[in-house]
């Protein structure tokens, strides 16, 4: 189907060039246009890659959370048990994913005080994570200028 999400968005980024962009005088303004379009084209070159980043995370912070849970107080076990027994998310459902990780984020931060080499596991799975999060802003932030 036509246009597709990266052809909307390229169109976006095209409009904002040739019809905005023009007519902006102040730098400042350029600036932040142009951080904008940067961050719009990443965008759409990265969306698709969003939700089996957010399935590879999920499956490794659960795997990470059931290593955590024999070493935690009962009160988190007992959201631990919750969290990794529920249902299974629709594979195709990004918004029931994304809450899931953010879920399983907040319960994995609350499992940092464990023995050392879940600790070091933890931090491995983080670093990982970082390098394979597919939305990566481009461009500064522009500073704002009085």
């Amino acid at each position: 189907m036509h246009p597709n999400v990266k052809e909307q968005l390229e169109g976006m980024c095209r409009i904002l060039e040739t019809a905005i962009a023009p007519e902006l005088g102040h730098a400042h303004s350029q600036e932040t246009l142009r951080s904008l379009i940067a961050n719009v084209r990443m965008l759409s070159r990265a969306w698709h890659q969003l939700l089996p980043f957010l399935h590879w995370d999920n499956d490794a912070m659960g795997a990470l959370l059931m290593a955590a849970r024999d070493h935690a107080a009962p009160a988190l076990r007992t959201r631990l048990d919750a969290a990794l027994q529920a249902a299974p998310i629709e594979a195709a459902d990004a918004l029931a994913a994304e809450a899931r990780n953010e879920q399983l984020r907040a319960l994995l931060c609350e499992c940092l005080d464990g023995p050392p080499a879940l600790t070091a596991a933890v931090s491995a799975h983080l670093t990982e994570r970082s390098r394979r999060f597919p939305l990566r802003l481009t461009g500064a932030v522009p500073k704002h200028t009085a």
